[in-house]
């Protein structure tokens, strides 16, 4: 036990204790205009008091002495900080004025709230806090209407923390408020009241906090105030979803489970399920499946239960792979649980930062006390692990109940083995009493979920196989589709009461149902995985080769001993003969998406088998049964597209190979996905003669059979238009147009045609006239297949238009997908051959400077290789030198310069023919370039001629011409001037412009730099090598130029025309320079500017797609050269679409909402609000000039271009880098 917690566990004389109650009482009583308060300056404060709070102290002020209603307030705290009942302490009197003081006087007080320093509001917030453990004191607090003023305290400290960053004692003032509100929270109707002071807002807010001890206790209070279903719709209002799922995709495990325990709670709400789906949570949420973290997952699975129950979600559940990851979790895995990560967590993140000793101190022994009642009431960690565990499993359970209501979802969840792992959560366990609760709520869940599949699985055989008779009939007798869990519990207890004999017998027919068990059936050379159902002639299986993988086939077995393959072998032997050979035509002829393939026939052991496709699906049939149970229809969509696709497959069946099927019905007709049509089963089917003669077999089901069939009469392939009729008519009635018990009356109402006619209003008149169309009893009058097809022409033609829609979109799809492969490939081979022509060059300048070293400077360097700066300054400056007294007087001619072996050369070009000002130039050149020009026009003074050395051993002729020697020449000058670098930092950056005064001179703008003759100047370069050279600017009025220099006294006098040369600049050949770096380094800079901006309450659909757009530019698989070319399409403003890795609906969501608050910024309209259903519109995404744009937009309202200059000096995000005047105009693309 801490020795602080002995110290307060200490006897206490009470008359002491009164004493020093009334002491801290009389304190807290005291006036704010007369209390001992450290000083505070006001005077920086006052700029921005509007908005911090609490107001920031001096440095050295509030942390060199404390007042002494502070030291009182302290001792308090650590005295009583582990009482629970205040009300029934000897001093509850004193208590009881104590905390009535503390709100009125402290805490309601404006005036004490605005001036006090933030470690003594933080003393206050504590001892409220302890006190109101005690539900009286809460009491109390709302009847002072406290819990307003607090509301506002903790959204102007949460307004001062994301904006100004964590100041003293802002951090644990936060988290003090926050574990307030969170035990406000606990009691249920206080809730209302906390959302109706506002107090979810700032909560809300601090989930972006960078402090994991304010995020966590946000989040703690959030969940106990989203308990009800009112305060929960508030908060799902509010922008919380996209920073929950931040939390869960980047934050450590406990926040992620936190996070995760909100959302689940949250997802309850409609509304708030919507924007999960909006925000891309599913793919999220079935990501963190892979975690091991029991409660995590537990938490990720009830909100995938809550949002399965919309049929859209759960069929993305299953496109997702999100099946087979459910069903993962009901076998055996290793988790791990956090009961202590929980507290370990709390404790390396209580400390921060400038957190008194004290504060400290009661953290830590806080989290000390937890952890001792955890240990001594928490159960073993194995017994722990073990409950969790179920809970996980029911929680599983649950959700593929949910998912089961889809039939495509629940022949999914069949096919995963899900039937055998179910049946063995339901058996009895052998659990110790304290989770005997636990297993039989798995027990339920795992029944239901049973009894959901039962209601859509096509071989209920399987289930009365696996429960006795009187288990079977109870498990019947629950009903389709009950989702009360209490209705399970009686079965539960039968099965829990039958004797072990039983139920081993039960679980040894469980085994059976295992579909991952060894094969220990063969036919041939295939392994039975699955008996797939039955048929009036035999049965079909799942199988698969035995050196063929996983690559299943169907199987059907036909049983030859039937009398309608003969009574004596002969016969049989002949009408087999005529099967396999029909099916050998078949085989070699079917070619079509709504067929079935067929590979193989073949006859062992008085069976035939034929071998064909394997098709993921159920039976048409199987939907009928599936829809009546549940209550509901088909579409008349949907209708017309099942029907269209048996249309299509018949005409090609008819008219191109002139196969008539003869057993059409709904057992034979299977949905797979999407409602793809697949005709299966042509065991029966016959090829027409050539000679058009008819059949006479009576063959095929009855219910679906023509009047021809009935009557013993020649029939063809009409006999097919009759079946699909006949199935169009059960699709939109769920039930056959001709039944009867009595085979007589079945008989007759098929010759007759008599069926019920459809109910009026139910679909459009152009299916039942189609109806009507195929049920013709006439064979003449009934339409053949082409005759039907002109019937529903039109529906045919949408239906085809639809097909080409869908494949021109994915034609885009993929269009896109090669183009981005491609973009990525080409810009990969591309920054490879850069690296690798950098490294060549980069070998070759230093080889070169390696022999300059060695040869002292004799070896000639192109002009490139010198465009960094390879010169030390004593080189240059030599240089430089060198060429000053190189200068020939005037009069001195070329030849004899020649003769004298100086290599004089003159015929320099003008300044209008060798540097052109274009904007091109304008954006590739840097300071480096103004130095170029000055030095230019320092060569070339009026008509002199300056001589330029040639290195030794360089050919005349070779330095490409004048212009290209005064590239040399000028590279090779470089000045470091030390002196004042302040003054040629500041002329260097601002560049010179006409609209820009000279820092040395306030003149108008023309620029003249004067120079000394050439002896004088290299001495005085020799002199003055650290010295500041000044740029003087002259009036355009006058007619000559002047020159000022400054004398030894001090005095100034002008310069004579005889002794000095003058340089004019012309204002027209000065422009601002334009450096690309920095360019790339102001957009990106405003790009984390907007995503450092404080969060919002409301939806920001620009703000999603920016940070969007930098998550993708640093995203780990990212380079810099990616990073530098997203940023220069986005300056320039390209065409091209943006890859942001955008979910399904995510993308077009967006982008439209987007689209419209940048239409309504434009107009300055009102925003739009957020919308879930989107009309359907291209989708193609978001280009970088959009997305320019969009940055544009978002700078200009959160003020980004109108700040003052003392913004800048704050730190981030509240101003751009630098304070100059072309980072704060509005800038355009293209500058």
């Amino acid at each position: 036990m801490p020795a602080q917690e002995k110290r307060t566990q200490q006897t206490q004389d009470p008359e002491q204790e009164a004493k020093e109650l009334c002491r801290l009482l009389s304190l807290i009583n005291t006036p704010a205009s007369k209390q001992q308060l450290p000083s505070i300056d006001f005077e920086g404060a006052n700029s921005c008091q509007s908005l911090q709070w609490p107001v920031p102290q001096p440095r050295g002020g509030a942390h060199q002495h404390q007042s002494t209603e502070a030291l009182a307030l302290e001792q308090f705290s650590m005295r009583y900080q582990n009482e629970r009942h205040y009300n029934k302490h000897p001093q509850h009197k004193y208590f009881s004025e104590t905390f009535s003081a503390l709100v009125k006087q402290r805490l309601m007080n404006n005036e004490w709230s605005g001036h006090a320093p933030p470690e003594n509001i933080l003393r206050v917030l504590m001892c409220l806090r302890i006190m109101m453990r005690d539900g009286t004191y809460q009491k109390v607090f709302f009847d002072l209407g406290a819990v307003k003023v607090l509301s506002e305290r903790l959204q102007k400290a949460t307004d001062s923390y994301l904006t100004y960053g964590d100041g003293p004692f802002v951090v644990d003032i936060l988290k003090e408020m926050t574990n307030i509100f969170q035990k406000l929270s606990a009691v249920v109707e206080q809730r209302e009241w906390l959302v109706a002071c506002s107090a979810h807002k700032p909560l809300v807010l601090l989930l972006s906090a960078n402090d994991v001890v304010v995020l966590h206790c946000s989040l703690h209070a959030l969940i106990s105030l989203s308990q009800s279903p009112g305060p929960r719709s508030m908060i799902g209002q509010l922008n919380i979803i996209e920073v929950l799922h931040r939390i869960l995709q980047d934050y450590d495990i406990l926040s992620k489970q936190l996070a995760a325990n909100l959302l689940r709670i949250l997802c309850a709400d409609p509304q708030v399920r919507e924007m999960v789906k909006v925000y891309d949570g599913v793919p999220l949420y079935l990501s963190l499946l892979h975690s091991d973290n029991i409660k995590l997952l537990w938490n990720v699975v009830w909100c995938l239960v809550q949002l399965a129950e919309h049929p859209d979600t759960s069929d993305d559940i299953r496109m997702m792979g999100g099946i087979p990851l459910i069903i993962s979790l009901l076998q055996d895995r290793k988790f791990v649980s956090d009961r202590t990560s929980v507290s370990t967590g709390l404790a390396s993140a209580a400390v921060h930062g400038r957190t008194p000793h004290v504060v400290q101190m009661t953290i830590e022994e806080d989290i000390w006390g937890i952890l001792k009642r955890d240990q001594e009431n928490s159960k073993p960690k194995g017994d722990e692990m073990r409950e969790q565990q179920l809970s996980l499993q029911a929680a599983c359970c649950a959700a593929l109940t949910e998912l089961v209501l889809t039939d495509t979802n629940a022949q999914q969840i069949v096919q995963h083995n899900c039937i055998y792992l179910l049946g063995l959560l339901i058996l009895p366990q052998q659990a110790a009493e304290r989770d005997s609760k636990a297993v039989e709520t798995l027990q339920k869940n795992a029944f239901r979920t049973l009894r959901f599949l039962f209601s859509v699985e096509r071989n209920r055989r399987l289930f009365k196989r696996m429960f006795p008779p009187e288990l079977f009939e109870m498990f019947i007798d629950i009903g389709h589709y009950v989702r009360d869990i209490s209705a399970y519990k009686p079965l539960v207890d039968k099965l829990n009461g039958l004797p072990a004999e039983q139920i081993d017998e039960i679980r040894e027919n469980i085994l059976q149902t295992n579909k991952d068990k060894t094969p220990n059936k063969f036919v041939g050379e295939y392994a039975l995985i699955e008996h797939l159902g039955s048929g009036a002639f035999g049965s079909v299986y799942k199988v698969k080769k035995k050196t063929a993988g996983q690559s299943f086939l169907a199987l059907k077995e036909v049983n030859l001993q039937n009398q309608m393959f003969g009574r004596s072998s002969k016969e049989k032997d002949k009408s087999v003969g005529e099967i396999i050979s029909e099916l050998t035509i078949i085989k070699e002829q079917l070619k079509h998406p709504n067929v079935v393939r067929y590979y193989k026939t073949f006859v062992e052991e008085e069976k035939l088998y034929i071998v064909m496709e394997y098709i993921e699906g159920a039976p048409i049939g199987d939907h009928f049964i599936s829809l009546k149970e549940k209550g509901a229809r088909f579409e008349e969509a949907r209708i017309w597209h099942i029907f269209i696709q048996l249309v299509l497959a018949l005409r090609y069946l008819h008219k191109d190979r002139h196969i008539v099927h003869r057993d059409l019905s709904p057992n034979n007709i299977l949905l797979g996905e999407g409602d793809q049509v697949t005709i299966t089963d042509f065991g029966l089917a016959k090829q027409k003669q050539k000679d058009a003669s008819k059949m006479t077999s009576v063959v095929g089901t009855i219910l679906y059979a023509c009047p021809e069939i009935v009557q013993h009469q020649p029939y063809g392939e009409k006999a097919d238009v009759w079946a699909i009729g006949c199935i169009l008519y059960q699709m939109c009635t769920l039930n056959a147009p001709f039944y009867n018990t009595s085979m007589l009356s079945l008989a007759k109402a098929i010759v007759e045609a008599s069926y019920a006619p459809l109910p009026e209003g139910l679909y459009s008149e152009k299916v039942s006239k189609t109806i009507k169309c195929c049920l013709t009893a006439d064979p003449s009058q009934r339409p053949d297949i082409v005759q039907v097809a002109g019937v529903i022409a039109e529906e045919i033609l949408q239906h085809l238009d639809l097909i080409k829609a869908n494949q021109i979109s994915l034609e885009k799809k993929l269009e896109r997908e090669r183009k981005r492969t491609q973009k990525h490939f080409v810009e990969a081979n591309k920054n490879m051959q850069n690296y690798h022509r950098l490294f060549l060059a980069n070998q070759e300048r230093y080889d070169k400077l390696v022999n300059l070293a060695g040869s002292g400077g004799a070896t000639s360097i192109k002009d490139g290789d010198l465009a960094d700066s390879v010169f030390s300054d004593g080189e240059t400056f030599e240089n430089m030198r060198r060429v000053m007294r190189t200068r020939k007087p005037r009069g001195v001619s070329q030849s004899s310069d020649e003769q004298n072996g100086h290599g004089i050369e003159k015929g320099w070009a003008s300044d209008d023919d060798s540097y052109q000002s274009s904007g091109s130039d304008s954006r590739d050149s840097s300071t480096g370039s103004l130095a170029l020009a000055g030095l230019q026009q320092m060569v070339k003074s009026e008509d002199k001629t300056f001589a330029v050395p040639r290195p030794p051993g360089t050919p005349r002729g070779s330095q490409g011409g004048p212009r290209r020697k005064l590239d040399h020449l000028a590279q090779q000058l470089s000045l470091d001037i030390p002196g004042n670098t302040a003054v040629g930092k500041s002329s260097r950056d601002s560049g010179i412009s006409s609209s820009e005064p000279s820092p040395n001179n306030s003149s108008p703008p023309s620029a003249t730099c004067s120079i000394d003759k050439p002896e004088k100047m290299a001495d005085k370069l020799d002199k003055n090598r650290h010295e500041t050279f000044h740029r003087s600017v002259s009036t355009p009025e006058g007619n000559s130029h002047r020159r000022i220099h400054s004398n030894s006294a001090g005095k100034m006098r002008p310069s004579s025309a005889t002794n000095t040369a003058t340089l004019t600049i012309s204002p027209r050949k000065v422009r601002q320079i334009s450096d690309p770096i920095l360019q790339v380094l102001h957009i990106l800079h405003k790009i984390i500017y907007i995503t450092q901006l404080p969060p919002t309450l409301c939806h920001n659909p620009r703000r999603r797609i920016i940070e969007r757009f930098k998550r993708a530019m640093f995203a780990p698989q990212s380079t810099s050269f990616n990073l530098k070319s997203e940023l220069k399409k986005l300056l320039i403003g390209s065409q091209e679409v943006i890859d942001l890795n955008f979910g399904p609906s995510d993308m077009s969501m967006l982008s439209k909402q987007a689209s419209l608050e940048q239409d309504a910024v434009t107009t300055n309209t009102e925003k739009p609000a957020i919308t879930h259903t989107l009309e359907h519109h291209d989708s193609e995404g978001i280009t970088y000039e959009k997305l320019h744009t969009i940055i544009e937009s978002v700078l200009v309202e959160s003020g980004y271009y109108d700040m003052s200059p003392n913004a800048h000096q704050r730190r981030m995000p509240l101003g751009p880098i630098g304070g100059s005047d072309s980072f704060r105009r509005t800038p355009s693309i293209i500058e």
